[in-house]
């Protein structure tokens, strides 16, 4: 028998927060009711065209959403899955880090913090490194669903997790500290019903980390740790909204991609080349070397301000349409991912979970195309699919019900 009870006998209590689809509306309607507020001056307000893209881009994802759930709700026979720590994946992603300190002499971490800052950028061995960082993902995630899901070997599993977090650290990457962060907290919290105490909560800590944010911007450009000053004068904070400025960090970081989407499409930045719409729908790692002429910068309102959005590249190079072009790729890539995850239900979880982090976070990069985000749900796929053929034994099949 396996030694511990099969992950795919426990009710997933928040199935909703699995749903890539219901991030992706609810994050694009959020977008473009913080920028009807008109935070930040700089900004134009939408023009028709991005108003209608959003609200249809919300609607069609809760749609899509809806079905998807009904689909997962279903109980399926799903094939059981023990709780024993992913040892081996950890160790390559150690030996990987490893050969790529002792190739680099130096530990980025280490080096920012002497006032290198750029360190990070260039370390690592071309190719070798990134496959490391993708075993690193992939071991934080399957392994934060043992530990909320398994009986067994908790500590384990969780060791795993600090260790996949403090090589991060070490490279600095705050990308994948974030990443792999927000996969955690969804997969932690897929398993627990709310009550009103942990909505409370959780919205104390939301404000406990926005005054923190804030603090550490103001600080980082030499202010005190209570004056917004500098942002408030860049990005041209309204000022009907100053008894906000304490949280204005988080609002124009939340604001920025929206409004720089807008400002190109009030002032139409867009060349039309397919063959650079073609550049924003491939891997950037393959469209990096085939298509290295297409980079998908959008005009910015403000120099500083640099955020953009999955949606930048589409409309830099074929406007509106390519914009839905790309909205329509991520649908697609969704659904193909999701489907192939399903094989196994601690990869389900594992990938359902990241991609709703991945769709979530669209709202600042086009993550289906970024590979240092998308590849390690690659890995999380491949790892379900050799965990079928692995011989456990005495392997249980039970159904599942994921509740909404």
């Amino acid at each position: 028998m396996l030694e511990s009870e099969s992950i795919s006998r426990k009710q997933i209590r928040n199935g909703a927060l699995l749903n890539p689809y219901f991030a992706f509306s609810f994050i694009w309607l959020f977008l473009l009711i913080v920028h009807l507020f008109n935070f930040n001056t700089k900004f134009p307000p939408a023009t028709v065209e991005l108003t209608v893209f959003a609200l249809f881009i919300s609607f069609m994802s809760f749609v899509i959403g809806i079905f998807y759930q009904i689909h997962i709700k279903e109980k399926e026979d799903g094939l059981a899955v023990d709780d024993r720590p992913t040892t081996k994946l950890m160790i390559l992603s150690i030996f990987i880090f490893i050969a790529a300190v002792i190739h680099g002499r130096s530990v980025p971490i280490i080096s920012v913090l002497r006032g290198n800052t750029e360190a990070y950028q260039n370390f690592g061995i071309t190719t070798l490194t990134p496959i490391g960082y993708c075993c690193s993902v992939t071991v934080i995630v399957i392994s934060a669903v043992k530990f909320f899901y398994g009986e067994k070997n908790k500590w384990k599993n969780l060791l795993n997790i600090a260790i996949g977090f403090i090589t991060f650290i070490l490279v600095y990457s705050r990308g994948l500290i974030i990443l792999s962060g927000l996969i955690v907290v969804i997969i932690g919290a897929s398993k627990y019903r709310f009550s009103l105490k942990s909505i409370i909560f959780l919205l104390v800590l939301l404000i406990i980390g926005m005054l923190g944010f804030n603090a550490f911007g103001n600080i980082r450009h030499g202010y005190s740790w209570n004056n917004s000053n500098y942002l408030l004068q860049v990005a041209g904070f309204n000022e009907d909204y100053l008894f906000l400025k304490n949280f204005s960090w988080t609002i124009v970081y939340v604001d920025t991609p929206f409004g720089n989407l807008a400002y190109n499409m009030q002032n139409e930045f867009t060349d039309y080349n397919f063959m650079g719409l073609v550049s924003q729908l491939l891997p950037d790692m393959v469209s990096k070397r085939i298509l290295p002429e297409y980079v998908g910068g959008i005009q910015l309102a403000v120099p500083s301000l640099t955020v953009s959005s999955m949606f930048a590249g589409g409309y830099c190079y074929f406007g509106v349409i390519g914009m839905y072009i790309q909205y329509f790729e991520m649908i697609f890539v969704t659904f193909i991912v999701t489907r192939l995850s399903k094989c196994n239900r601690l990869t389900f979880i594992a990938v359902s979970a990241s991609m709703t982090a991945l769709l979530f976070l669209s709202f600042f990069v086009n993550t289906i195309i970024y590979s240092g985000f998308f590849m390690p749900v690659i890995f999380m796929l491949v790892y379900g699919y050799f965990s079928l053929r692995k011989p456990h034994g005495n392997v249980l099949v039970s159904n599942v019900e994921i509740k909404a």
